[in-house]
C-alpha cells in the first residue's frame, strides 16, 4: 500500500522489534507540512501484533529540522538529526546534532535520558 496524504509526507522507516515478542514494529518519521512554512516531523511506530499493527501516538520531532539516521538496535529505537538553538532564527540552517533515543515499554513509546 502506497503512502498518500496530501499534506504528510515519509521521510525515514525502518522496523525491528522493540518490545521483544518477536514481531517486528515498523518505525518511521514523517513531516507534515500544513501550508505554512512549518514543516513539523514526527517519529511514528506502529507496534507488530499477531493479527496486525497498532499504531502508537506519534512523537513530535521538530519544526524545519534535517534527519540523519532512523535506528532499531536491540529494543531501542534512535532518531538522529540536526536542528537549531532556541536564539537562532527558524531561517537559519539546522546545525545543531541532536539524538532521541526511545524504548517500547508496556505498549508506549518512552523518551530515554541523553
Amino acid at each position: 500500500m502506497a503512502f498518500d496524504h496530501p499534506r504528510l509526507t515519509l521521510m525515514l522507516a525502518t522496523k525491528g522489534d522493540l518490545d521483544g515478542d518477536g514481531i517486528d514494529e515498523v518505525v518511521d518519521v514523517v513531516v507534515h507540512q500544513p501550508g505554512g512554512s512549518g514543516s513539523f516531523y514526527y517519529l511514528s511506530v506502529n507496534q507488530g501484533l499477531s493479527c496486525g499493527f497498532k499504531p502508537l501516538p506519534a512523537v513530535f520531532l521538530g519544526d524545519r529540522i534535517a534527519l540523519d539516521a532512523l535506528e532499531v538496535s536491540g529494543q531501542r529505537l534512535s532518531v538522529t538529526f540536526r536542528d537549531r538553538d532556541a536564539s537562532e532564527p527558524m531561517a537559519a540552517p539546522p546545525t545543531r546534532l541532536n539524538r532521541m533515543r526511545f524504548a517500547l515499554e508496556e505498549g508506549e513509546l518512552k523518551q530515554l535520558a541523553r
